[in-house]
C-alpha cells in the first residue's frame, strides 16, 4: 500500500495515549513531534478526554497508525518443508483455515516472510479476532482519527528497535514496559521472528513502592523514576521481588520462542527495554544479572532525534514508521476494504494528474489536428462524389442480376414442370381412375410451389425456390424430380364427411406408384389457392390430398 508523505504513529493505551508525529524527508525518516495524555486511573470515560486532545495537539483527520495490543493477537511461526509446492500466502492461509475450523471463527490475518539462511524457508502469522479489530476501528473512529492502517504493537516495537540497534544478524528482544501490560518483541536483521503480550506492566512496580512507603499510587508513579531503585531504597526490596515476578513471564516467552526456533544461532543475544517503567534505576542490570543476556535502554527514538522520554514513545514511533515507510517487517491487519479505500485515496492525486496531463494533450492533438482536418476537407469531398458515382454503379448492377435471377426462379417451375409432363399425366389417370365419380380435381401441382409462403416479384428475395421449412434451394440443389415427389391434389366432393375422398386415399396408398396419402387439414390448406377457385356445385365441400410418390416412380 503506497505510504503518506506524514504520518502519526497513535498508541491508545489504558493509562496513557502516546502520539509520535514522522516524516520523509528525502532518504531519512524524521520523528518531528512527540505528544503524551495521561489518562485518569480508575476508568471513566476515556473518549471524554481523549477527544478534546485530539483537536488540541492536531490529530483530527490525520493520517494515523493505530496499535493492536500484543494480548489479543496470535503470532504463529511457520516452517517450510524445502520441496514445499505453496508460496507463502497460500500456506498461511491454510494454516489460518486450519485455526478457524478449531476456533470456529474466522479470523483476520496478516503474514511475513523471514529471512534467517538460504536453507529454511520461513514465515510469521499473526491473526487477530475480528469483532477486537472491528470495536478498535470503531473507537478510533469515535475519536475522530482517520486510520490508515493497523499494526500489532510487538511489530511496530520491532520496527522501530530495527532502526536503533545496529544492524546485525543475531537476534534481540525488545521488551516495552506498560502501564498494565509488557509487549515482547524478538527479531533479527533478517525479519520479526516472534510476538507476545502479557498482563503485567509499569503499575506493579507503582503499587510496590506506593506500600513500601505508604504514599498514594499517584506519587509512587513519579517517585519510582526519580529516587527509588532496585536494591538501592528503602523500597528496593520490595521492587526486587515485583521485578522477578515479572521476569518470570520474560523468561516465559524465551521458552517458548526456544521451541519455535530451536537452532542455537537463534538465541537472543540482547535485550533492549523501553516505555516509561525501563527508566526505573536498576531494573536493566536486575534483568542481565538474571537472564545472563545483555541489557540496555532505549535512548533515543528511531532517527535518532532526542528526545525527554525516548523510552516512552519507542512502540509509537514504531507505528509511524510502520505506515510511512517501507517497514523492516509489514505486517497489517487492517481489513480489505479500509486498505483498498486508502490505497483510492492515495493513488487519487496521481489519478487527477494524469486526467490533467491526458487533457493537455488531447488539446495540443486537437490544435494540430484542426489544420489538418481544414486541407483534407476538399480532399475528402472528390472521394465522397466519386464514391457516391461507384455506388450507384454497384446499386444498378445489383438490380440487373436481381432481374436476372428472378427470369430464373420464374423459368425453374416451367422447367420442372415440362421435365414431369410424364409423371402428372400417369398421376392425374390413377386418380381419376379410382377417384368417385361425384368428386372432382381442381388443382394438381408440387408440394414445394404449393406451400411457397412468397411470390418471385420481390427482388431482394428473387431467385431462391423456398421449401415448406422456409430453407431457401437452387435449382442445383433440387431436380425436377426431386421436386415432384410430393404432389398436392386440391378438388370438390358432394359428400360432406369426405368419405370418398378417404377412400380415395385407401386406393392410391395400396398402389405402387404412391408412397403415402395423406388428406391435409385445414390449418394446412393455403386459403388464397381456395379462394380464386369457384365450385361448380353450391354443396360441394373442398379437400386437398398430399401424396408422396414411390422413389421408384422418380
Amino acid at each position: 500500500m503506497p505510504k503518506p508523505g506524514k504520518i502519526v504513529g497513535l498508541d491508545i493505551g489504558l493509562h496513557s495515549v502516546k502520539a509520535v508525529w514522522a516524516e520523509q524527508r528525502g532518504a531519512k525518516t524524521t520523528c518531528t513531534r512527540t505528544e503524551i495524555l495521561l489518562l485518569p486511573r480508575g476508568g471513566g470515560n476515556p473518549a471524554a478526554v481523549i477527544q478534546p486532545w485530539i483537536q488540541q495537539v492536531g490529530l483530527s483527520g490525520a493520517s494515523c497508525v493505530i496499535g493492536i495490543p500484543g494480548d489479543q493477537c496470535m503470532f504463529q511461526p511457520l516452517l517450510m518443508a524445502p520441496n514445499d509446492p505453496r508460496d507463502p500466502a497460500q500456506a498461511a492461509a491454510m494454516e489460518v483455515v486450519q485455526f478457524n475450523e478449531m476456533a470456529s471463527e474466522t479470523m483476520s490475518y496478516s503474514f511475513a516472510p523471514l529471512s534467517l539462511n538460504a536453507v529454511e524457508s520461513r514465515l510469521v502469522l499473526a491473526m487477530v479476532r475480528p469483532t477486537l479489530l472491528e470495536t478498535m476501528l470503531a473507537r478510533a473512529t469515535e475519536l475522530g482519527v482517520r486510520v490508515v492502517d493497523v499494526v500489532p504493537l510487538p511489530v511496530a516495537l520491532y520496527n522501530s528497535m530495527e532502526q536503533i540497534v545496529d544492524r546485525h544478524a543475531e537476534p534481540y528482544m525488545a521488551i516495552h514496559i506498560g502501564h498494565a501490560t509488557t509487549e515482547v518483541s524478538i527479531g533479527s536483521s533478517g525479519g520479526f521472528m516472534f510476538g507476545r503480550a502479557f498482563s503485567s506492566g509499569g503499575n506493579m512496580f507503582s503499587d510496590a513502592v506506593a506500600k513500601a512507603r505508604a504514599i498514594p499510587f499517584s506519587q509512587a508513579e513519579a517517585l519510582k523514576i526519580e529516587s527509588a531503585g532496585l536494591g538501592e531504597s528503602e523500597s528496593g526490596d520490595g521492587l526486587t521481588a515485583v521485578a522477578d515476578l515479572w521476569l518470570t513471564e520474560i523468561q516465559s516467552c524465551l521458552s517458548v520462542y526456544r521451541s519455535g526456533y530451536p537452532i542455537r544461532a537463534s538465541g537472543v543475544q540482547r535485550i533492549l527495554l523501553s516505555g516509561g517503567s525501563a527508566a526505573l534505576p536498576g531494573l536493566a542490570r536486575h534483568v542481565q544479572d538474571q537472564l545472563g543476556i545483555a541489557t540496555v535502554v532505549a535512548d533515543t527514538l528511531p532517527d535518532g532525534s532526542p528526545s525527554d522520554q525516548p523510552a516512552t514513545y519507542v512502540a509509537a514511533a514504531g507505528l509511524a514508521l510502520s505506515g510511512l515507510e517501507a517497514p523492516a517487517t509489514s505486517l497489517s491487519l487492517l481489513p480489505e476494504h479500509m486498505r483498498d479505500e486508502q490505497s483510492f485515496r492515495t493513488q487519487k492525486p496521481y489519478w487527477i494528474a494524469a486526467a490533467v496531463t491526458a487533457a493537455l494533450i488531447l488539446g495540443v492533438s486537437l490544435v494540430g489536428g484542426f489544420r489538418d482536418q481544414k486541407r483534407q476537407e476538399a480532399h475528402l469531398h472528390v472521394v465522397s462524389v466519386n464514391l457516391k458515382k461507384m455506388q450507384d454503379l454497384k446499386q444498378d448492377i445489383e438490380v440487373v442480376r436481381a432481374q436476372n435471377k428472378q427470369l430464373r426462379g420464374l423459368a425453374e417451375p416451367v422447367s420442372a414442370m415440362l421435365h414431369a409432363g410424364p409423371l402428372m399425366r400417369d398421376l392425374i389417370t390413377l386418380v381419376a381412375n379410382r377417384m368417385n365419380t361425384d368428386d372432382w380435381l381442381d388443382m394438381v401441382c408440387d408440394a414445394e410451389s404449393y406451400f411457397s409462403p412468397t411470390a418471385f416479384s420481390d427482388l431482394s428475395h428473387v431467385g431462391a425456390a423456398r421449401g415448406r421449412n422456409g430453407k431457401s434451394r437452387t435449382d442445383k440443389e433440387k431436380s425436377a424430380d426431386d421436386r415432384f415427389r410430393h404432389i398436392i391434389i386440391q378438388g370438390y366432393t358432394r359428400t360432406p364427411d369426405l368419405s370418398t375422398v378417404k377412400s380415395l386415399l385407401i386406393k392410391l396408398e395400396e398402389t405402387d406408384f404412391v408412397e403415402t396419402a395423406d388428406l391435409l387439414g385445414d390449418d394446412r390448406v393455403i386459403s388464397s389457392l381456395v379462394s380464386t377457385n369457384t365450385p361448380r356445385d353450391a354443396h360441394a365441400k373442398v379437400f386437398v390430398i398430399e401424396l408422396a410418390l414411390a422413389e421408384s416412380n422418380e
